[in-house]
């Protein structure tokens, strides 16, 4: 039985760690590249169980025989899907179109950002507004003067001439992200250069957030209720359990 109970509190302490990630996305709601994060709950087959027992066998005993060996765990995953685009007409501003990504380093660490909100600094270099360098085939982006152009498939030029082409890649489909802010994110998996037939770059805008308020409104409602139910059931079991220890004590 306190096993049962300690599991259900395993299970809304991962439902609370979803409410963390729902508030997250709607803090993020204005921030430039950002991607909706969504957590689901790993391991926790033994509530199927409870939820299948009949109520007139919620006593020791029966609650007894359900397995409560499984811990929650929660997955998290964001969502690729393209964010709006909102248009600037300032050449250093960029938005992906595609499940794809530029790169960025910051004190020679590479980081994945949607961001595109870039500006060229005081010697030419291309950054982001937090001051990493936007990384090309030849390495940081440098040398640009303020007409420059960026083409659809990434490839930057001055005038007639070809300086460099943005580094754009392409995550594994289980690729595991962590938000460092601002539009940051780094993942440990593999990714790799992404085909131009996978992704478009447009000048001149950037993307926007692709939180949906709707449906984290709706998951925000879900999950609370699933607490609620959960905090429930664990006075339930709690009350079930006196009852039978002052049964056996009689």
């Amino acid at each position: 039985m306190t096993n049962l109970i300690s599991g259900l509190a395993n299970v809304m302490s991962a439902e609370i760690k979803n409410l963390d990630t729902i508030a997250n996305n709607t803090a993020n709601l204005n921030t430039p590249g950002f991607r909706t994060e969504y957590a689901s709950l790993q391991n926790v087959d033994f509530l199927s169980q409870i939820q299948s027992t009949p109520a007139n066998e919620y006593t020791p005993t029966g609650l007894s025989a359900i397995q409560s060996d499984k811990t929650a765990m929660v997955q998290r995953t964001i969502q690729q899907n393209d964010g709006g685009v909102k248009t600037t007409g300032v050449n250093t501003h960029m938005a992906l179109r595609g499940e794809a990504w530029f790169v960025v380093e910051k004190n020679d660490q590479l980081y994945l950002t949607r961001n595109g909100m870039f500006k060229i600094d005081g010697e030419g270099n291309l950054k982001t507004t937090t001051g990493e360098s936007v990384i090309g085939e030849k390495g940081p982006i440098n040398n640009l003067s303020s007409d420059f152009k960026v083409a659809s498939d990434g490839k930057i030029s001055v005038g007639e001439k070809q300086v460099d082409q943005l580094m754009i890649v392409a995550t594994t489909p289980r690729a595991k992200f962590t938000h460092l802010g601002n539009g940051l994110y780094q993942t440990s998996s593999f990714y790799e250069k992404a085909a131009p037939a996978d992704y478009s770059v447009l000048s001149g805008v950037y993307e926007t957030s692709n939180a949906d308020t709707a449906t984290d409104m709706i998951r925000l409602m879900q999950t609370t209720r699933h607490i609620e139910t959960i905090q429930r059931s664990i006075s339930a079991y709690d009350q079930l359990l006196n009852v039978g220890i002052n049964q056996l004590g009689k």
